[in-house]
């Protein structure tokens, strides 16, 4: 259980920056800053009203904020701690003068905000100066090649305490994007939520283990049905065995993906054929593939199976969008999505089959409220 404690103030983690303005009694001077929050082009500070930077920056309405890295941590806190002096001659601080604000411009400060007051608010002592941010500089060395700012190549100082005691606090490497977390549980979700066995009206889909090997051989085998399926023929018994053992799952394990199933016609045992989800194109975006045994081609088993494994995707996966990609003469693969509802997305010309031929490499979508609407 929580405990309440008093404190005259709680600074729970803040960027300390410096602040830059005209000064009518020294030109230009600095002052330090941890009060701060910028959303969009909107930029609110918070300094003592009786302040020498709270009266220059109601007069001049405008400022910079110069934002340092720990290298500069000694000249921060002498900047908040010395009063009533010219702090930039006095600290020796470089600077250049912004054409923008006329305020001054760090130049050992990585990040610098030029700033136009729009208003001031003052409470309890204290000015809530709102501000437009109307320029944002950088050391080059914080942009990428399209002039992208790069996060984890910046570790401003963070200002924290209450009144007790006030610390300063250092970011370390660490860096994940934003979504990251959401993502790869939408992707531990996807790979641990398939039911090991699913049942249509004539068929079992089941997890594929080794002892199927030697039926799923049977058909990975033929050049009729691994060819279009974009692998070359399985050599060999042990090669099946292998795949099962180690490609397989490895390659489900690195590229998030669910185990698949093997097609099994009910009443039987025998591994006739394969639907899986074979590749992660975005984290709630899967492409399904198939294979058959061409002793069961034309009787409708891969669109029974294919249905339900996009079923499954849709309901318990939460996907967005399923896709199938095929070559231009299979054909068979064409009608399949055709009659699963998916659409003809793009037919991208000339591309090289296992067997090296030229031939057009075909990609079909079916979106959730297109799955939706056909239910």
């Amino acid at each position: 259980m929580k405990q309440s404690f008093k404190t005259s103030k709680l600074y729970y983690g803040f960027p300390i920056f410096i602040l830059g303005y005209q000064d009518q009694n020294f030109g230009h001077n600095i002052t330090t800053c941890s009060s701060s929050y910028s959303l969009g082009d909107w930029l609110v500070i918070g300094i003592g009203a009786e302040e020498n930077a709270a009266e220059q920056i109601k007069h001049y309405q405008k400022f910079t904020v110069n934002i340092p890295d720990e290298n500069l941590i000694l000249e921060m806190e002498q900047a908040g701690f010395i009063s009533h002096r010219e702090k930039l001659k006095h600290l020796e601080i470089d600077y250049e003068i912004s054409e923008r604000t006329q305020a001054p411009i760090l130049e050992d400060c990585p990040v610098v905000l030029d700033c136009q007051v729009d208003r001031i608010i003052e409470e309890d002592g204290i000015c809530h100066i709102f501000a437009k941010i109307i320029e944002r500089l950088a050391n080059p060395e914080l942009l990428d090649d399209k002039g992208h700012f790069q996060n984890d190549r910046f570790a401003p100082t963070y200002f924290m305490g209450d009144g007790h005691q006030r610390v300063y606090r250092y970011l370390d490497d660490r860096v994940d994007p934003m979504g990251s977390f959401i993502k790869k549980a939408r992707k531990r979700m996807a790979r641990t939520e398939l039911p090991e066995r699913l049942e249509t009206e004539r068929l079992v889909l089941r997890v594929r283990t080794v002892a199927d090997a030697e039926d799923i051989f049977d058909y990975a085998s033929r050049p009729e049905v691994s060819y279009p399926a974009s692998f070359p023929p399985v050599k060999t018994l042990e090669d099946e065995i292998y795949y099962l053992e180690h490609i397989l799952p490895e390659r489900n394990e690195k590229d998030n993906l669910p185990a698949g199933y093997g097609i099994v016609v009910k009443g039987t045992d025998t591994i006739i054929g394969s639907v899986d989800f074979n590749h992660r194109h975005e984290d709630d975006v899967l492409e399904i593939g198939y294979t058959l045994h061409p002793d069961y081609w034309g009787r409708g088993y891969v669109p029974e199976a294919a249905r339900a494994l996009i079923d499954l995707g849709f309901k318990d996966l939460g996907l967005h969008k399923i896709e199938l990609t095929c070559f231009g003469y299979n054909i068979q693969s064409q009608r399949v999505a055709e009659k699963l509802g998916f659409t003809l997305e793009a037919r991208i010309r000339d591309r090289k089959d296992v067997q090296g031929n030229r031939c057009d490499s075909l990609i079909y979508g079916l979106l959730r409220s297109e799955w939706e609407w056909n239910i």
